[in-house]
């Protein structure tokens, strides 16, 4: 029985949500009749991760279609939109060679994954796996032409209700179906509660910005540093537009022995077995991965009332 030429196509090369999920879904279909490889924009950590598993992948150099919210540069990114396609006529002689048969754009934000398929005339699955605006603060380079191009993509994956319920009204709802990510549970079988210290240890992880709330959880450790609760430590994972921001605010109120920057990390695993407390602040959540993790790592998971996370509690 002939192989499937399957082609993942990641929006960055690091290891953040999206390309973690890519990972786990990787390491399942790699007992299947499945040749995988992955397409990846840049350098960076995952491709350790790729190595490990022994993937070929190769480094596409193309930029992703999102910009912060609000923030100039739109024409420049629709420049890059440009370029996109003529990266993907370049790659498609690889593409030709390899004789993929399916494309699989791992996100909302990455969109040579079209352009590849479109040229190639190749099956294309696009997992849209972010709210965007309302999750990550960011928007597309031109809203318009972004869901013209999800439109003709031949299946959609979207990774919750709350994703679909979003883009329902907006493109046809063919092809298209909710598929809930898988998360190993494996590494949590034998983790047992973190021992209790005298410390309050707390951890907030993501992309720092807006919507992730990372200042509501500063607020509320300076609020208790004020009422006399010192015996308390916020560490903040991850990095992002605001973290400067956040940093000077921690430095101006003496925070700096209550909440600590640890940047971005890929041993999150080992950090929630040496804290108490989870911190969930985001606004909302097209998933609510990290939420998961932590309940099953038995952190007590404190969270905003977004509907996701509630749906998440209920089950």
């Amino acid at each position: 029985m002939k192989k499937i030429k399957l082609l993942f196509v990641t929006n960055d090369s690091v290891t953040y949500g999206s390309t973690r999920s890519m990972l786990n879904l990787i390491d399942e279909l790699q007992n299947k009749n499945i040749e995988i490889k992955v397409l990846i924009p840049s350098q960076g950590s995952l491709e350790q991760e790729l190595q490990t598993r022994n993937l070929t992948y190769k480094i596409g150099n193309y930029y992703t279609g999102v910009i912060p919210r609000g923030e100039k540069g739109k024409i420049k990114l629709y420049i890059k939109m440009l370029i996109n396609y003529f990266i993907a006529c370049r790659i498609s002689k690889w593409i030709k060679e390899e004789k993929f048969d399916i494309i699989h754009s791992v996100n909302s934000a990455v969109f040579i994954g079209h352009y590849i398929s479109k040229i190639n005339h190749i099956i294309h699955i696009w997992h849209i796996r972010e709210l965007m605006q309302e999750d990550h603060n960011l928007e597309f380079f031109n809203k318009k032409i972004a869901y013209k191009m999800f439109k003709k993509a031949n299946y959609r994956m979207y990774v919750s209700k709350s994703v679909e319920d979003k883009y329902k009204p907006i493109l046809d709802n063919k092809n298209s179906k909710v598929i809930y990510n898988g998360i190993p549970t494996e590494k949590f079988i034998d983790i047992k509660m973190p021992e209790t210290s005298k410390k309050y240890k707390l951890l907030i992880a993501g992309n720092i910005c807006q919507t992730k709330g990372q200042q509501e959880a500063i607020k509320a450790i300076e609020y208790l540093v004020n009422k006399g609760v010192i015996n308390i430590e916020l560490s903040i994972a991850g990095d992002g537009v605001m973290q400067k921001e956040l940093e000077q605010y921690v430095t101006e109120r003496h925070l700096e022995d209550n909440v600590k920057f640890l940047g971005f990390r890929n041993d999150l695993d080992n950090i929630r077995k040496q804290i108490n407390i989870y911190l969930m602040c985001s606004k909302k959540e097209a998933f609510g991965r990290v939420t998961i993790e932590s309940m099953m790592s038995k952190n007590l998971v404190i969270r905003s009332k977004y509907r996701r996370n509630k749906r998440i509690d209920t089950r």
